[in-house]
């Protein structure tokens, strides 16, 4: 036991200090508090892009809309649950066994309970970590007509990168979480028929992105798009996106993650660059020429200003050792382009033009 409980204690250490890491969701760092309040503000929605390691989301040019949404977290009069308030939404968690659970929500005109909370996260939570759950549960529309909702949710953190904020603020570290939710939801008086039940199903399949960076508790930016079919032909489908920007979320009591952010910041600051390189473009080819000053792995990667990935190379050489990296550009449209590069975690990036 007491090795067991060594082995845990040396893990989570190592998420923070080591600031190019993959970067783990943990309790301490990312489970909603009570008291916490951020600012969500509506972006134009934008595509999430490849799904993978080391993707680049390039979102320099995301514009922010004029609708901000205040959310808060409190616990209930037992406190049996903490509730994410928004201005229109109250959603019910229960925080259990480094879970963070589901257990209904309510709006003006409807509520719904799940017979078993649904699991949000279970942490801790890296790239590749996947689990799928069934769910049922019951609801009232305008306190008179009945809900009943089958469905089964399937979350992954199916993609890590870079987000690249502004010329001045890149975020390393980032994981991102996808949510498909697809369910069933009738709504139907009590005492109605079967048939009658079944007139007014509906098929309803939602869809969410959520990406983490290193430090931040809550979700930099999210995506939704929920649709909604009857007898399987689609009648609705609303698309939104939010962010919650780093300086947003600097102003939380955060002691947690303001330490991983100083440690992230210092350990960078003291690193030692292991490769010399320099980067030309003849014809339609990349070329980048380096030099290491230590074993590494060299991954290149070639992607538009709003993060679509175009060309990858890869290359793993010795200390000491010179050589060229080449990414072939033919194909590709005249314009500018990001390259790229992750030297055994060592980012750079630089501006070409084909």
């Amino acid at each position: 036991m007491k090795q067991k409980c060594l082995f845990f204690i040396l893990f989570v250490l190592s998420l923070y200090t080591k600031p190019w890491a993959q970067n783990i969701l943990t309790t301490p760092s990312n489970m909603p508090r009570e008291g916490d309040s951020i600012i969500r503000k509506q972006v134009t929605y934008f595509e999430a892009g490849e799904s993978g390691e080391n993707v680049i989301w390039d979102l320099r040019d995301i514009q922010p809309e004029d609708m901000c949404h205040s959310f808060w977290f409190c616990r209930d009069s037992d406190s049996t649950y903490l509730k994410g308030m928004e201005s229109r939404l109250v959603r019910k968690y229960l925080c259990r066994n480094d879970s963070l659970l589901l257990s209904g929500y309510e709006t003006a005109l409807q509520s719904m309970y799940y017979e078993t909370p649904l699991t949000i996260n279970a942490f801790p939570f890296a790239y590749g970590n996947h689990f799928i759950q069934p769910f049922h549960g019951l609801g009232t529309y305008c306190k008179k007509q009945l809900l009943e909702q089958h469905g089964t949710m399937d979350v992954e953190a199916d993609a890590s990168g870079t987000i690249y904020l502004n010329d001045a603020d890149t975020l390393y570290n980032v994981l991102r979480l996808h949510y498909i939710t697809t369910s069933s939801i009738s709504q139907h008086h009590p005492g109605d028929s079967v048939s009658a039940e079944e007139e007014n199903r509906k098929q309803r399949i939602e869809e969410h992105y959520l990406w983490f960076a290193h430090g931040y508790r809550y979700p930099i930016f999210e995506t939704s798009t929920i649709t909604i079919y009857h007898d399987l032909t689609p009648v609705s489908c609303q698309q939104t996106a939010y962010c919650t920007m780093p300086s947003d979320q600097m102003i939380l009591e955060d002691s947690i993650n303001r330490q991983i952010l100083i440690n992230d910041s210092l350990d960078r600051a003291n690193a030692v660059p292991i490769i010399h390189y320099s980067v030309s473009v003849a014809g339609n080819t990349i070329s980048i020429a380096y030099t290491l000053d230590a074993d590494a792995t060299i991954n290149a990667i070639v992607c538009d200003h709003m993060g679509m990935v175009y060309r990858r190379a890869t290359t793993t050489d010795s200390s000491g050792a010179t050589g060229i990296l080449r990414l072939d550009g033919n194909g590709l449209k005249s314009g500018i382009y990001v390259l790229y590069l992750n030297v055994n975690g060592q980012i750079y990036n630089e501006k070409v033009e084909l």
